[in-house]
């Protein structure tokens, strides 16, 4: 099947499909029962729009945030301190 619908309206359809005028929505659920690339894209706006509602996405999403900035700050603190060793073992410029 070469006509696909694209992941706008595959996303209107899994958020809700009453929003789809009523063609719209059969010609897309005739195909959906054909193309399982398309019933995929359904499934996985499904699942991206439950994972986004769940708080533990959220939760997770901030600890790993916050994990970034603290290698960040860390990777930091290293290069201070290899420049200050560096400074210290340089040879002074007359």
């Amino acid at each position: 099947m070469d006509d696909h619908f694209d992941d706008a309206i595959l996303a209107q359809y899994a958020e809700d499909p009453d929003s789809l005028d009523e063609v719209t929505r059969k010609r897309l659920e005739a195909h959906l029962a054909e193309c399982g690339m398309c019933a995929g894209g359904v499934d996985f706006a499904r699942d991206l729009g439950e994972a986004l509602s769940d708080e533990e996405t959220w939760w997770i999403a901030d600890e790993l945030e916050g994990g970034k900035r603290r290698m960040d700050v860390r990777a930091f603190a290293e290069r201070i301190a290899a420049e200050r060793v560096w400074s210290r073992s340089a040879p002074e410029c007359s």
